[in-house]
């Protein structure tokens, strides 16, 4: 089976891009928390999603991250200590929950090369990152939830009708 191309513009890039612009929120409120306690925290970390690449860097306390553009997939656009390599598809069923990412790793479908301490410490901000994308697609997706507390007339209540 052939991967999911992604194309500029796709709902299927839309959701990964959102995927890693939490998974910076997160990286930036847990790298206080990796630092107390010691922990080895990452340099640079290269997460590619077939010809897209989301780099990650932390430096002078702050981390930054961009996206990437390649030509070809398997290209690598830039050297990291640590890479996190998938395919559209894979990521695409851990953003809307099909698989966890764990799941994904350990089968296979995501490969990391690198330090294991680095990936112990970002486990955590992934797991948040990926659970804050879950709330959102179901805030947004359905509609019995999203306006549940807008409309009075879905509220119920121990009024005999």
């Amino acid at each position: 089976m052939h991967a999911t191309q992604m194309k500029e513009g796709s709902a299927q890039l839309l959701l990964i891009r959102k995927l890693f612009t939490v998974l910076l929120q997160k990286l930036r409120e847990h790298s206080e928390n990796l630092e107390h306690r010691n922990e080895k925290t990452f340099t640079n970390l290269r997460f590619q999603v077939d010809q897209y690449c989301w780099f990650f860097t932390h430096h002078n306390d702050a981390i930054d991250m961009e996206e990437i553009y390649f030509d070809r997939v398997g290209d690598k656009p830039v050297d990291s200590i640590c890479s996190l390599t998938t395919d559209a598809t894979t990521m695409l069923k851990v953003c809307r929950g099909e698989m966890s990412f764990p799941s994904a790793y350990l089968s296979g479908k995501v490969k990391f090369h690198g330090d294991k301490k680095v990936m112990k410490a970002i486990a955590v901000p992934i797991k948040d990152a990926i659970d804050v994308l879950k709330g959102l697609k179901l805030e947004t997706e359905s509609p019995d939830v999203s306006n549940y507390s807008e409309s009075p007339s879905q509220v119920s209540t121990d009024e005999p009708s």
